[in-house]
């Protein structure tokens, strides 16, 4: 049981550790997931590995050699670890060595005032754009798009290390053991449960994670301290997030449209990732 109580810890760089709630506990997290059909939740999985490799590219100074890119190497035996595909690591390797497809953000305010940021990659922004527009089709007395910047500014990058909560030999992580471990590697946050709560079928479940919370510049600073000092630690995704300012609160009723729209969005293959600013 994990106390309901703020945990404050000094580290080297005046990290602030907190406790805070466990996704997929709020009304907006289990709306969704009941919606999300498994071949959508392995595509959001997919993409979020895929991002790893283009984050590794692109800290790596572009280099797409994991001979050379041990970064690159770390994400892509990830990716391999997770059954993605080779040819769609081969295609995206080959996509960043040309340099054709591009970062780009679509905003979108969504039903009850939600701010909704597309994250995407793309070689034809046009089209992309386009295809934006006829995905959100059924919605469009429900949406209306947003000027660049308008939204982003109300959300803050951060970097994420997700642990597992099993060790490489089956051993449990308890909230302290990854208190501790976020300390030695100087991140600022552990994300977890309130009150230590199991989502109903999770219990035991090997796959759920401790999410590790630093700057985005410490990003891997803080991956490859754990891979170094805790080989026993199983990280199971790396990546830079948005994380809203703030959080609304939405009726039933929009926060049904909203997944609607949110699964919409992900299924489309350019996206690569979809952020909202409600619980």
């Amino acid at each position: 049981m994990i106390p309901n109580r703020l945990i404050v810890s000094l580290v080297p760089r005046n990290c602030l550790l907190t406790l805070l709630r466990k996704k997929g506990h709020s009304k907006w997290d289990n709306i969704r997931h009941t919606k999300m059909s498994k071949d959508l939740q392995r595509s959001q999985l997919i993409s979020k590995v895929v991002s790893s490799i283009r984050l590794a590219v692109w800290v790596g100074g572009g280099s797409t050699d994991p001979k050379v890119n041990t970064k690159l190497a770390s994400a892509i035996e990830a990716a391999r670890q997770a059954e993605v595909p080779s040819a769609t690591i081969e295609r995206n390797l080959k996509k960043l060595a040309e340099r054709s497809a591009k970062p780009i953000i679509s905003e979108v305010i969504g039903p009850g005032g939600v701010f909704i940021i597309i994250d995407g990659e793309t070689d034809n922004p046009s089209g992309f754009r386009i295809e934006l527009k006829r995905t959100l089709g059924p919605w469009k007395k429900d949406i209306s798009f947003a000027r660049n910047g308008a939204l982003t500014s109300h959300f803050m990058e951060r970097g994420v290390v997700r642990i597992s909560r099993k060790t490489k030999d089956g051993s449990d992580i308890d909230f302290d053991q990854a208190e501790m471990i976020a300390i030695e590697a100087e991140a600022e946050e552990v994300v977890a449960d309130q009150e230590g709560e199991e989502t109903p079928g999770e219990k035991g479940d090997e796959d759920d994670t401790w999410d590790l919370m630093c700057n985005k510049d410490d990003l891997y600073f803080v991956k490859d301290h754990i891979e170094k000092r805790r080989p026993d630690v199983v990280i199971k995704e790396f990546c830079i997030e948005r994380f809203p300012n703030r959080y609304i609160e939405l009726k039933n009723e929009e926060l049904e449209k909203l997944a609607d729209i949110s699964q919409a969005l992900e299924s489309l293959p350019d996206v690569s990732k979809v952020y909202v600013n409600v619980k």
